[in-house]
């Protein structure tokens, strides 16, 4: 992928780093010239839509803007659901004309393909800037990978020496992090700067995420009562689950 020229579109949750993966794309694909290379980026989400276009491939629509500044290098483009469809169209002819100059990244947290089946969003625009993709999964689906992520933050930090406790860690794992990435730097660096004895634990955490692992908890006491209550239904009716289902008035599959 850092070999081709071809755009790429980041997908992913708000939060989830794509930036990140841009530059790092950017960074393997012009080697040891990364310093020399422009990088030069453009947020819709934070940009008046009259402003966009201009910025991104001049007031002439020919090729000058951010495209003619990042010649040779890369323009990122972020939250492209956010330009507003009646300006996704002029993008094609800049894109067509600097693909041997500039390198297209874009990022998007959108469903662009229900974006194009509804039609809010360019299709033409769509198929060409995602000849490419990459996936940026939320940080809840990578709970396993909390443990690395934390000592990344804490290197980052200069502080290596400082360790999570067992305790603590469950909760980081048991925590939906809607912030993502984002979300979860903050935590590490606000515990981090706040624990003892260099060891993070459970009090340096915010209430959020210790308020989430007693609702958790409280959960996991409940299924289990009412586990136990069925069992001994399912006995008194000696074995008998459609009986039991009826008392219960549930599905007899639900007593298995």
């Amino acid at each position: 992928m850092a070999e081709s020229n071809s755009p790429v579109l980041i997908k992913g949750p708000k939060g989830t780093q794509k930036e990140l993966v841009a530059s790092a794309i950017h960074g393997a694909s012009v080697g040891e010239d990364e310093n020399e290379q422009p990088f030069e980026s453009i947020d819709c989400a934070n940009s008046a839509s009259d402003e966009i276009v201009d910025r991104l491939i001049g007031s002439d629509k020919c090729g000058g803007g951010l495209v003619k500044d990042a010649a040779r290098g890369t323009v990122l483009v972020e939250n492209v659901d956010q330009l507003p469809i009646e300006l996704q169209p002029d993008l094609g002819s800049p894109m067509r004309k600097a693909k041997d100059e500039a390198r297209f990244l874009f990022t998007t947290a959108a469903d662009l393909d229900g974006a194009v089946a509804d039609e809010s969003f360019d299709e033409s625009l769509f198929y060409r800037i995602s000849t490419q993709s990459i996936d940026c999964p939320s940080l809840e689906k990578r709970l396993e990978d909390i443990p690395l992520f934390a000592e990344s933050v804490l290197q980052g930090l200069g502080k290596e020496s400082v360790q999570i406790s067992e305790a603590a860690r469950r909760l980081l794992q048991s925590y939906g992090w809607p912030g993502n990435f984002t979300e979860f730097r903050q935590v590490i660096e606000n515990a981090a700067a706040d624990c003892s004895d260099d060891t993070i634990e459970e009090a340096d955490l915010p209430d959020c995420i210790r308020e989430t692992n007693q609702w958790s908890s409280l959960a996991d006491h409940l299924e289990a009562a009412s586990r136990e209550y069925k069992a001994r239904i399912l006995n008194a009716c000696q074995g008998d689950s459609k009986k039991a289902a009826k008392i219960l008035d549930c599905k007899p599959s639900e007593l298995s």
